[in-house]
């Protein structure tokens, strides 16, 4: 026999971005899930495709019993991060006005910033929680502003990018399915 546990954390959306994920975080950390799926409902409104887009990034991770199974095994095996084929970009290229915010971050966590690193876009991703335990010590939510629908340059789209250096940090690897 096979125990399966799943639990829904379901929090009210703010426009505070990532503030209810890294709330999130102190919750479950302590309980040392293998497997964690984040997925949210905002829409890109600033992008044509946003509807499809989304639709793509949930249906990728969670649009059968397979790729559930592939997810797990790619955790298994060395990744940190699980997110739908074609939503790594590089942060070198994709920097954007991000940079003093990762490199501040950076600097607090005690993480050395390599040359380029690879991060999840769209934010929808299985994970290994343990990844992101410097999140939850090093990021102060009362320093989280409001969105006003930026398209970059705030926190939450710093944090995007800081997904994928904590990957690295971790010796992870960020996978496609």
């Amino acid at each position: 026999y096979v125990l399966l546990i799943v639990l829904f954390f379901v929090y009210l959306f703010t426009k505070k971005r990532f503030t209810l994920f890294i709330e999130m975080l102190k919750d479950i950390l302590p309980l040392r899930y293998k497997y964690v799926c984040k997925i949210h409902s905002k829409k890109s409104l600033h992008r044509i495709d946003g509807d499809r887009w989304r639709n793509h990034l949930v249906d990728s991770i969670l649009g059968s019993k397979k790729r559930v199974q592939d997810a797990k095994q790619y955790l298994d095996n060395g990744a940190g991060i699980v997110v739908a084929k074609g939503n790594i970009f590089s942060y070198k290229e994709w920097i954007g006005s991000n940079k003093k915010i990762v490199e501040s971050f950076a600097k607090k966590a005690n993480i050395t910033i390599k040359d380029d690193f690879y991060f999840p876009a769209g934010s929808m991703f299985w994970f290994e929680p343990s990844v992101f335990d410097k999140l939850v010590e090093f990021i102060d939510l009362s320093k989280f502003d409001f969105e006003k629908g930026q398209i970059d340059g705030t926190k939450a789209h710093a944090i995007e990018r800081i997904f994928g250096l904590l990957c690295y940090s971790k010796n992870k690897k960020i996978r496609e399915i």
